[in-house]
């Protein structure tokens, strides 16, 4: 069983700056338009994927599917926001399909209850999955990095307090941000214009710069060389 609402929004009409305004900010337009275009699946609807796909339907994406093939047991109820004891017995997936669809009525929703099998993440942008063994979760990886494009491929758990992320956004996904931090900024006193240069900063600046990192000059005058 499935259900589905079109999505209220056309995007080839572009994005909606005045109902996405914050997070336009935040991230950008063109992510903004990224996400409004993308395909998610996510399977294993326990408490955590429940929350994935709460996250994913709040984001504003074009589509979402949950899948799962597990049946509501008592012991879901302590960690799972959308399942009550009359949902016990029913599939996961199915019983938290019309609580999430509440959400976003601008997305999509499907359901997926039959076994996942790699061919089926054909058609997604992004694939994450949920307490999924690793071996399974290995074929279901390998399958989307070898698309064109690849698909965004993610893997999370959690057992108590203890959680694990795996992420695999294909082999042409570069990291540049290493800590998610703000740059560091500085103020230069005086820089040579020997090989290689040697940049003074002033007595009392702290300089919060790491090995290997790469740093942009702005504001220099009078030296060609990094302007």
């Amino acid at each position: 069983r499935s259900a589905k609402i079109m999505s209220a929004m056309d995007l080839d009409e572009g994005v909606d700056k005045d109902l996405h305004s914050r997070t336009i900010a935040a991230l950008g337009e063109d992510v903004v338009r990224a996400i409004q275009a993308s395909n998610v699946l996510v399977s294993g609807m326990n408490g955590l994927g429940c929350e994935c796909a709460k996250n994913v339907l709040l984001g504003g994406v074009k589509s979402l599917t949950i899948h799962d093939t597990k049946l509501c047991s008592l012991a879901d109820l302590s960690a799972h926001f959308f399942l009550t004891e009359q949902d016990v017995g029913k599939n996961r997936a199915e019983a938290c399909m019309a609580k999430l669809q509440e959400l976003n009525n601008s997305v999509v929703v499907r359901t997926m209850t039959s076994g996942l099998k790699v061919e089926d993440c054909k058609g997604f942008s992004v694939v994450v999955v949920v307490d999924m063994g690793l071996d399974e979760a290995v074929a279901v990886n390998q399958f989307c990095r070898a698309q064109s494009p690849p698909i965004k491929f993610i893997r999370v758990d959690v057992r108590g307090a203890a959680g694990s992320i795996f992420a695999d956004f294909g082999p042409g996904f570069v990291v540049t941000d290493t800590n998610g931090e703000n740059p560091h900024s500085g103020i230069v006193k005086h820089i040579t214009n020997s090989n290689p240069a040697v940049v003074t900063v002033p007595d009392d600046e702290q300089v919060e710069f790491g090995v290997g990192e790469w740093v942009t000059f702005k504001g220099v005058e009078g030296m060609v060389e990094i302007t």
